[in-house]
């Protein structure tokens, strides 16, 4: 049925599926299931605060229209009321982008992506993170908001698996550089491919 479909869709045509609110399903199906970055458990309350992950920033995601993982004002945000436990082992080919650590120092996964097949998931695992923008407590976290969700789905299209028929992925740390600045790249290759064959040549304009 339909989950069946969202699944080809991910794993055959490259699509992206973003889970914005934590447990999509209680009782999902194994279509569904098996789309999911994170392993979910029960909710948890509290005082919850972010804390972009070092992958968060090394894939681009944080350090350029939302603040380095570093940046003070992560402190200075309100904190989540809501999270979802996770199992401590993620699917395969997931990533924790960011935390969200509790007041006692528990940690859960608070964003997470997911390579499968030839496309991508994405977890946001907050329940309540809407109120940064309808109620805000601070004209930063209105402002942060207002900046995560467009970062966040122009980071999936941009990190999306490789192109049809293409056997390497290439990926920069950051869209938009000046000159002098350092930027990351990642070569991606599917199995079989002999990595130590693979040369990576850069030419300046002209």
């Amino acid at each position: 049925g339909q989950s069946l479909a969202l699944r080809q869709f991910v794993t055959e045509r490259g699509g992206c599926v973003l889970f914005a609110r934590g447990r999509p399903a209680r009782h999902p199906s194994p279509d569904l299931e098996a789309l999911f970055p994170l392993s979910w458990q029960e909710p948890q309350e509290g005082n919850f605060r972010w804390q972009p992950a070092a992958a968060g920033q090394r894939l681009g995601l944080f350090g350029e229209r939302l603040p380095a993982r570093e940046a003070k004002v992560w402190e200075q945000l309100p904190a989540l009321d809501s999270v979802f436990a996770c199992a401590k082992r993620v699917p395969p080919a997931a990533t924790i982008l960011a935390q969200s650590v509790g007041g006692d120092g528990t940690e859960h996964p608070l964003l997470a992506s997911r390579r499968v097949g030839l496309g991508l998931t994405v977890a946001f695992n907050g329940g309540d993170f809407w109120q940064w923008d309808f109620f805000p407590q601070t004209p930063r976290s209105k402002e942060v908001y207002q900046a995560f969700w467009p970062q966040l789905l122009q980071w999936m299209l941009s990190y999306a698996e490789f192109l049809p028929g293409q056997p390497l992925a290439l990926r920069l740390s950051r869209d938009v550089v000046r000159p002098g600045e350092t930027v990351g790249v990642h070569v991606l290759t599917r199995s079989g491919v002999d990595r130590k064959q693979v040369r990576l040549r850069v030419r300046a304009p002209g």
